[in-house]
């Protein structure tokens, strides 16, 4: 997606941003015997009962992109869109906005893994060998002891259910494009036709939560961390609103 008219010289948090999202795709690919750890398992984000869990990765893993396509694509929206609200703003407000929409995609993504079926299943058997102390029959027939169950559990939850990427914060940027500039022509893909920032916003929302819910497979994408981004980038500017207006 991009501006019609796409501003091009690029504002200082955008140019430092893509920057480091550059940078930290460099550091991924690098072996982690070179650096001392692994880079995926550590920034990216992880599920909040999984032991490779850390607050810190509701921001980092906003850096992180699983390949050159999805890194490209999440650069060239920054350097579409992110220009002409940071100019708007100002850097440093600009720059709070877009970490804020990553965090609450993050959190939206969390809330939703916690009613992934493989979840509530774990969560159910873990239920009942706490209760019981009983082991617990996997579908393939082994059977584990609590501690191993415990730790199968932790393997699932840590190598299941990962996030990575800018889309959450950049589908907070285009949210506030959309209210910012409503009437501005956006275009999407690969489709000749302009469209309405204001449209475009509201049906990327709605496609997001549809494929939420009724995921297609083979789709990795994490369609509940884009409306996150979208539903805390609209909060935040009408606190914002409401702020200025009582002021």
């Amino acid at each position: 997606m991009s501006f019609q008219n796409s501003i091009s010289t690029l504002s200082p948090v955008v140019k430092h941003l893509i920057i480091i999202n550059v940078l930290l795709m460099l550091l991924r690919y690098t072996p982690p015997s070179v650096i001392g750890f692994d880079t995926t398992n550590v920034l990216s984000l992880h599920y909040w009962e999984a032991s490779n869990f850390y607050p810190f990765q509701l921001i980092s893993y906003q850096f992180i992109h699983g390949n050159l396509a999805h890194i490209f694509f999440n650069m060239f929206m920054l350097f579409s869109f992110g220009p002409a609200i940071e100019y708007k703003w100002g850097p440093m407000k600009f720059l709070g906005f877009y970490l804020l929409c990553g965090i609450g995609a993050g959190l939206t993504e969390e809330v939703a893994w916690v009613f992934d079926p493989a979840v509530e299943e774990l969560n159910r058997l873990a239920t009942l060998v706490s209760a019981n102390g009983n082991s617990v029959s996997l579908p393939d027939g082994k059977l584990l002891p609590p501690p191993e169950f415990f730790a199968f559990k932790d393997q699932v939850l840590c190598n299941r259910f990962m996030a990575v990427g800018a889309s959450g914060s950049l589908m907070g940027v285009f949210t506030a494009t959309a209210m910012t500039y409503p009437n501005v022509k956006t275009y999407f893909l690969f489709i000749p036709y302009p469209i309405k920032a204001k449209y475009m916003v509201l049906i990327f929302f709605l496609l997001d939560l549809a494929l939420g819910f009724h995921t297609i497979e083979g789709d990795t994408i994490a369609h509940f961390a884009h409306v996150g981004g979208m539903v805390t980038g609209f909060l935040v500017i009408q606190l914002w609103r409401l702020t200025h207006r009582t002021n």
